[in-house]
């Protein structure tokens, strides 16, 4: 979906190119022509370089103006994209808690094909942040020490992302608090968030990354 999005947008932005540069031809040619008939008429060079100036002018604040209106179009349709695909995210892990909140035992085959699209999508529309907490979860059986199960806090790592990347850089809300909103006994947990703070920044070592954009 992104790069049709992309590939309309360089479509349109090469027709709306060539439509503009004929524009802009005649409106030359309109000014050479006034100019030559101005000074056939004993006018001053100065009106015609005027009406030149002008015509370029008009011209470019046109040009930069579509330019302008065509990204902005880009970027809200990128957004969206982007919001829709965080809210089913959510959505995924609202029906996870619920299960087991409910005492059901999670079949995890069944949320695994979302899983992988959310994986999949947030390469291309998630920031550097969500892509590296993403590839956390996926690679948590590798971070995890001492038997720890660091999935809670991994994932806790990937809504704080989210909510960063759609308009909240400077959240208060750790990757702790943030899952109170599925997880009820949270406050119970600070010892096994202590513990991934610790394991993911030895983690993020070894795969070489130095900032971590989460934080």
């Amino acid at each position: 979906m992104v790069a049709r999005l992309q590939s309309m947008s360089k479509v349109l932005s090469s027709v709306l190119g060539f439509v503009l540069l004929g524009v802009l031809a005649y409106l030359a040619y309109l000014g050479l022509q006034w100019g030559y008939q101005t000074l056939q008429a004993g006018g001053k060079p100065a009106d015609a370089l005027n009406v030149l100036l002008l015509a370029a002018l008009g011209g470019l604040g046109y040009l930069y103006r579509s330019s302008r209106e065509q990204r902005q179009q880009l970027e809200s349709r990128l957004a969206e994209s982007k919001r829709q695909l965080y809210d089913d995210y959510v959505a995924l892990l609202r029906e996870m808690t619920s299960e087991i909140q409910a005492g059901k035992t999670l079949d995890p085959s069944k949320f695994l094909p979302r899983l992988r699209e959310f994986s999949f999508r947030s390469v291309l529309l998630g920031s550097d942040a969500v892509v590296q907490a993403q590839i956390r979860v996926t690679n948590i059986e590798r971070i995890g020490v001492d038997g720890n199960n660091f999935m809670l806090p991994a994932i806790g790592d990937v809504l704080l992302a989210l909510r960063k990347d759609i308009g909240f850089p400077a959240t208060k809300l750790t990757n702790q608090t943030i899952l109170g909103v599925f997880v009820k006994d949270i406050d119970s947990q600070t010892e096994l968030f202590r513990s991934w703070s610790h394991a993911r920044d030895q983690w993020d070592k070894r795969v070489g990354w130095t900032r971590n954009a989460i934080r």
